[in-house]
């Protein structure tokens, strides 16, 4: 948290991380949906979501991953 967290938020664009079934996914401002590897810090495309931004993220340890 902190001053340092928001400057890292506004130079990255992601907004929102959120843990779910041994995944690390963000969220940008541009649409973006990432998993992220934990061990190295890079990041993946999953998907972009056009005309789309988000501001967060969430996750919920009693719902099941799909698949």
């Amino acid at each position: 948290g902190g001053p340092g967290a928001v400057l890292w938020m506004w130079l990255t664009g992601v907004f929102g991380i959120a843990y779910q079934g041994g995944n690390v996914i963000a969220s940008t401002k541009d649409g973006q949906a990432l998993k992220i590897d934990p061990e190295t810090g890079r990041a993946e495309l999953v998907r972009t979501h056009s005309g789309t931004s988000f501001y967060g993220a969430g996750s919920n340890p009693l719902v099941s991953p799909i698949g």
